[in-house]
């Protein structure tokens, strides 16, 4: 028959002590915890480089997403969304842009090259 004897904090036990717990009630020293193969922590580089990495995917994400927006309102193909930076750089897509939504304000003749053929020669002067 196990006995029950109140341990000064109010806290009843019933006096056997399980393979688990030492005598003092704390769990046993078996477990090594600095024996086990903890992973690494990154420094602070790695995790800046990890930022920056989800910084640039995120805002390819945005990209893409305003690249297949504004496909769908000038039903035009953009280039890829890696060289569409330097697509929206010269404003011909935007000015496209401005044309679907304000066409009385922003007639196709008023945009310089628009098929962006002069665009392309001088860029392949500076190459």
């Amino acid at each position: 028959m196990a006995t029950v004897a109140h341990n000064g904090n109010g806290i009843a036990t019933n006096g056997s002590v399980s393979s688990d717990e030492s005598p003092d009630g704390r769990v046993s020293n078996e477990y090594d915890h600095e024996a086990e193969d903890m992973p690494q922590r990154a420094s602070a580089d790695q995790m800046d480089a990890e930022r920056l990495k989800s910084i640039a995917y995120q805002y390819l994400c945005h990209l893409e997403e305003a690249k297949k927006w504004m496909e769908a309102c000038i039903r035009e193909d953009l280039p890829p969304t890696t060289e569409l930076e330097e697509g929206l750089r010269n404003g011909v897509y935007l000015g496209k842009l401005a044309h679907f939504f304000a066409p009385d304000k922003v007639p196709l003749k008023r945009i310089y090259d628009k098929d962006q053929s002069r665009f392309q020669v001088s860029r392949k002067r500076h190459l």
